[in-house]
């Protein structure tokens, strides 16, 4: 489904008028994760009270919450008109990304991780094994996934900066951080029957179907879920080191800000069933 940039221009108001209870300013690896968290802690207590009507409803809600982590991001820069028209282009990008995914993706397709021809062989391992660490996520073993990720980007933060494209090593380490807090939260939200976001496995599927939700639900393999969260984030910020100078790349705050307008889309279109149209 084609959607209209009239859409998001009505939306953009909306949003900078929101606040939110999300205190992070998006400077280090560790915000990327805590702001995806928060997202999907909103769309529950949203969703509690009330399910989204269409599929509409949902990748605006999706695109909205998204958007609103701009705020965050610019809370210390809007010191001038350009700031703010750099706020917006934020917005719309948010809101663009969101879409695009849910246009798309194909929820049931795994994510295989995609790498620079430049990147050093180091980083490259890392990512490959944080993806077998994901692949081995189920309802028994949060902790020890916890563990071994924790490990991985602790391995990475420390490593020579001398000896890897720091940009690169932003890059794994904003996906790692997003992998840790998605494993603890898709953890949760696929075993915990109170959750709110439990019964809203294949959302899309119900609507789009009509049948019974209960009907469209499987328990999804926890690791598709988080691969889709911590890929979108590193796959976006390989993106801009193939459009971006290395001027632009040495503000590590913008590939996080990347990350985050790319995981929470991806994570929503892996859960909530997929391809918008």
């Amino acid at each position: 489904m084609k959607f209209s940039h009239s859409i998001i221009l009505l939306t953009i108001t909306n949003v900078a008028a929101t606040t939110t209870k999300f205190s992070r300013s998006l400077k280090v690896a560790e915000d990327a994760g805590a702001a995806h968290t928060d997202a999907f802690r909103r769309l529950g207590e949203k969703y509690a009270q009330k399910k989204p009507d269409s599929k509409l409803d949902l990748v605006m809600d999706v695109a909205e919450i998204t958007a609103s982590y701009c705020d965050n991001y610019y809370e210390d820069k809007l010191s001038s008109s350009e700031d703010d028209f750099e706020r917006k282009e934020c917005y719309y990008k948010a809101h663009d990304k969101a879409f695009q995914t849910f246009s798309d993706s194909n929820p049931s397709e795994k994510l295989e991780p995609e790498f620079p021809q430049d990147m050093h062989p180091f980083v490259v391992d890392t990512i490959n094994e944080m993806h077998a660490i994901i692949d081995g996520l189920h309802e028994d073993n949060l902790d020890d996934v916890i563990d071994a990720l924790l490990d991985l980007k602790e391995e990475i933060n420390n490593t020579d900066s001398d000896n890897l494209n720091e940009a690169h090593k932003v890059a794994a380490s904003v996906g790692l951080s997003v992998a840790v807090e998605s494993s603890k939260l898709w953890h949760s939200v696929l075993t915990d029957v109170d959750h709110p976001l439990h019964e809203m496995q294949g959302y899309l599927d119900f609507l789009g179907n009509r049948r019974k939700l209960d009907q469209v639900m499987g328990q999804q393999e926890m690791g598709v879920v988080v691969a889709a969260d911590a890929q979108a984030a590193m796959s976006a910020l390989v993106g801009m080191f193939a459009t971006s100078t290395m001027e632009q790349l040495e503000d590590s705050t913008a590939l996080i800000m990347d990350g985050v307008i790319s995981s929470i889309p991806a994570s929503a279109s892996a859960f909530f069933g997929g391809v918008f149209g």
